[in-house]
């Protein structure tokens, strides 16, 4: 609104100061020179009738400039060009010839000539601003169609990659549970399905708002490590969780962390051979969390590493989600390392 009520303030003074300088340069009818106590003096004579029809041919010129700046953008914007072409055609040709005969009736003691250089002169100065004009609001508008098309464009590639985030894991977890429901009286179910309900209830509820607080993605995080330790036994799989920093309120995407944990137990962990997972969230600086995780490479599925979608889709996210506010490493060695420092810019954290 702002914008709109600056671009005014600036068409009026444009219209008062080019006016005023026709005005005042082609009205001059004659100049007298007068000596009044020994000191010249220089009068300016305007000719009342010329200027009352130059302030008719500025008008003419104004009604020209705006309708060639509507043509120029609509003509650009419209899909039916042929029917603004007509329009415009038609107008042009009748404000040209009443803007002609005005400039007879400006100068009507001068030449055709004289008459038609002056109009002529006028007018392309005003088709010259009002071009330029028109092809400035142009870009601004192209500019704030890329804008607002590249975040309709994210935000519909961000609802995808949730889509694809979500099911995956959910589609996992109901294959371990159905594993498990092959061992008939087992004490374990109940607690899985307890498990698999919290995460259920995080993706449905949690996931529906933009932003979730870090606190609920680690207990989220603790629920999906505990579903997924059920797969193993008691002494295969050891996973630690450690938490540093007090700063639990910040609010992240959701899921962010999920791709690299599933990974972890994808490609990281062996049924009937021990294996270690250990994640940290640092969480000391009020607007930043680092997290990371490691994992023991395993000889058998180190070629699955660079197969696997779920890290490329992660990156994309995160592009998405923090530009220029985040770094990923990932190291390989004998352990499979991911480090992912985000800045949240979440004061809220920092009461």
């Amino acid at each position: 609104m702002k914008i709109k009520y600056f671009e005014i303030i600036v068409n009026i003074i444009f219209w008062l100061l080019s006016g005023w300088l026709l005005v005042s340069s082609l009205s001059v009818q004659s100049h007298e020179v007068y000596m009044i106590n020994g000191e010249e003096t220089q009068y300016v004579n305007r000719n009342p009738d010329l200027i009352k029809s130059l302030l008719v041919c500025i008008l003419f010129n104004a009604i020209l400039f705006y309708l060639n700046v509507f043509i120029l953008v609509h003509l650009q914007r419209n899909v039916q060009k042929l029917k603004y072409i007509a329009i415009s055609i038609t107008l042009f040709i009748f404000f040209i010839g009443g803007y002609f005969t005005s400039q007879w009736l400006i100068f009507p003691k001068n030449s055709l000539k004289v008459s038609i250089i002056l109009g002529i002169s006028i007018f392309i100065f005003y088709m010259a601003i009002s071009t330029l004009y028109a092809l400035s609001k142009l870009f601004v508008i192209n500019e704030n169609r890329t804008q607002i098309l590249i975040a309709e464009k994210n935000q519909y590639r961000l609802t995808l990659l949730r889509r694809q985030l979500q099911p995956h894991f959910l589609f996992n977890a109901l294959n371990n549970l159905l594993a498990l429901v092959d061992h008939k009286q087992s004490p374990q179910l109940v607690n899985a399905i307890h498990k698999l309900s919290g995460l259920l209830r995080y993706v449905v509820d949690e996931s529906k708002e933009n932003t979730v607080t870090v606190a609920n993605e680690i207990e989220f995080i603790r629920n999906y490590v505990g579903l997924q330790q059920l797969r193993y036994d008691s002494n295969e799989v050891h996973c630690i969780i450690n938490i540093e920093g007090a700063h639990t309120s910040q609010k992240v995407e959701p899921g962010l962390f999920l791709p690299f944990v599933e990974n972890a137990f994808k490609y990281g962990t062996i049924p009937e051979a021990k294996s270690s997972i250990e994640i940290l969230f640092d969480l000391q600086i009020h607007n930043q969390v680092f997290f990371r995780i490691s994992n023991r490479m395993l000889q058998n599925q180190i070629w699955q590493y660079k197969n696997g979608t779920g890290i490329n889709t992660i990156k994309e996210q995160l592009n998405i989600v923090y530009p220029d506010k985040h770094e990923l490493n990932i190291k390989k060695s004998d352990f499979f390392i991911v480090e992912l420092k985000i800045t949240t810019n979440d004061e809220s954290s920092n009461r």
